[in-house]
């Protein structure tokens, strides 16, 4: 019994830190490895308390596969909602904070950014947007 409860703490161990560490799928499997290198020969890890930490692992793959997705989702999403505003009057504020509102002219794509550009030449980066309307 001795080896069980000290596999189930130390499941509940690594799921934490993965939490609060944000830990990945590399780090979780360094951290088994170390755990199954280091462990007594004579009480070693029970099938119970591997397989636990093998679910959770996967739990932890399926989640980054998912987040993975999602963002790649949003990136597409956004990407359509700015190029629906060419041509349309967009309200929006700069960088600098000025607000502006004139005609979408271009849609820019870079370093994972979206920038509309208005007339006058223009940059609003897309989550600034305040309005966008027929003209």
């Amino acid at each position: 019994m001795n080896g069980v409860s000290g596999v189930s703490s130390s499941t509940a161990t690594i799921s934490s830190a993965s939490q609060k560490m944000g830990l990945g799928k590399n780090e979780f499997l360094k951290l088994l490895t170390k755990q199954l290198q280091n462990q007594n020969p004579l009480e070693p890890m029970d099938n119970a308390g591997f397989i636990a930490q093998l679910a959770t692992f996967s739990q932890l793959e399926q989640l980054i596969n998912m987040n993975e997705s999602f963002s790649s989702f949003m990136n597409s999403s956004t990407k359509s909602s700015a190029l629906f505003m060419l041509g349309k009057e967009v309200k929006g504020t700069t960088v600098d904070g000025t607000t502006v509102v004139a005609k979408a002219m271009a849609v820019e794509f870079k370093e994972g950014k979206t920038i509309v550009t208005l007339e006058g030449d223009i940059k609003v980066p897309f989550e600034n947007i305040l309005k966008v309307k027929e003209v």
